[in-house]
């Protein structure tokens, strides 16, 4: 590969060559602009430019993805919050239910007779 006219050569793994060369090829671009931008000022400081552009990229999306992670999981929490509402309201409408009404698992009589029994229970 070649990064601002110099030849490197690396090794990678079997299937690692096209990825790596994608690499290559972002890093040399981001070199390209920094020597357009200040000249030739030197390998070593073309490449260090490079690579605390990308170290910034690198952040901005770590927190990018925390924050949208920890919006999700706020997001779930309430969600859950919410359902575990939404379920006990809708148990308590269950149980104002009247003759027959079956709702699987809220305890709510089979039949008519048994909700009165139920009721006079209460």
């Amino acid at each position: 590969m070649t990064i601002n006219g110099r030849v490197y050569r690396l090794s990678c793994e079997d299937g690692e060559e096209k990825r790596l060369l994608q690499l290559a090829k972002d890093v040399g671009a981001r070199v390209d602009a920094f020597s357009e931008s200040f000249g030739q000022v030197g390998e070593n400081r073309l490449l260090l430019l490079a690579a605390l552009r990308l170290a910034d990229e690198l952040l901005d999306a770590k927190t990018l993805i925390e924050k949208h992670t920890g919006s999700s999981l706020e997001a779930l929490k309430d969600l859950k919050e919410t359902g575990a509402k939404v379920s006990v309201k809708a148990r308590r409408k269950a149980g104002k239910a009247k003759g027959g009404d079956q709702v699987e698992g809220l305890g709510i009589a089979d039949r008519p007779e048994d909700l009165a029994s139920e009721k006079k229970a209460v």
